[in-house]
């Protein structure tokens, strides 16, 4: 499936495309997300038939005019609260030029405007500057803090419908 945003446009794939698979890879840098995609990896691209399916699917690559830029993927879906947990990664090729606010941006405005969902809610470490700066640049709102051991935060930001 393929659903076309205002610039970027979300692809979802199986696990049997390697590229695209080794693309996410090379994204998660992160220990919490990279043992997330390797361990879910069967929920996360063959979602069961007893779940309830999103209309926006559980993982998407993000591409800009064909080129693979980034990956999204949405971990929760709260149906009584009507949020979903989004998560990106942009890959390292393709980090310090907006993307991860373009992202975010066209993101949440799709999911928003297209489907029975009223909150996008990202969590963000305290430490991450880069995705506070692409949160605030898209519009999302500090809503919570939660501290953590060694002076580390999880930040919820939130946009809401």
């Amino acid at each position: 499936m393929n659903i076309k945003l205002k610039s970027l446009s979300l692809t979802n794939f199986k696990i049997s495309d390697k590229k695209k698979f080794n693309f996410v890879r090379e994204i998660n840098y992160d220990h919490e997300i990279a043992e997330f995609v390797t361990e879910d990896i069967v929920k996360l691209f063959i979602p069961s038939e007893q779940e309830e399916k999103l209309t926006v699917g559980p993982a998407y690559i993000i591409e800009d005019k064909e080129e693979c830029v980034g990956f999204i993927y949405f971990p929760k879906y709260d149906k009584e609260e009507r949020t979903v947990v989004l998560n990106y990664g942009v890959h390292p090729d393709h980090r310090n030029k907006r993307y991860g606010t373009k992202i975010l941006e066209e993101v949440s405005e799709f999911v928003l405007n297209n489907t029975s969902v009223k909150n996008v809610e990202l969590y963000i470490n305290g430490y991450n500057k880069g995705s506070i700066k692409c949160a605030e640049g898209a519009k999302f709102k500090l809503e919570e803090t939660i501290p953590l051991a060694f002076g580390n935060d999880i930040l919820t930001y939130r946009k809401h419908k």
